[in-house]
């Protein structure tokens, strides 16, 4: 799109007249809005894409927290009631 929008720009300025010049610029112009629609999905999906690494980096961090927090109570609750027999 940006090589057809130069050349008619500079190089066939002056060499495209009548339907050739509505033909021309309508391929300039449908080329452009191509490649802005590529874009825009290109977006959607990197959008999509880090909206579900996100998702799974916070379940996976969750789930851990989650493991964390029960070794941690295991531990103590070994720790309790090793204190509780000794004191028996």
């Amino acid at each position: 799109a940006v090589f057809l929008i130069l050349g008619g720009q500079t190089w066939w300025k002056d060499n495209i007249s009548g339907l050739g010049f509505i033909i021309y610029w309508g391929a300039c112009f449908l080329c452009a809005v191509l490649a802005a629609v590529c874009a825009l999905l290109d977006l959607s999906t990197i959008r999509r894409e880090t909206r579900i690494e996100h998702r799974k980096l916070f379940h996976e961090t969750l789930e851990k927290i989650q493991v964390s927090a029960v070794e941690s109570k295991s531990k103590n609750d070994d720790a309790d009631s090793s204190t509780a027999s000794s004191e028996s």
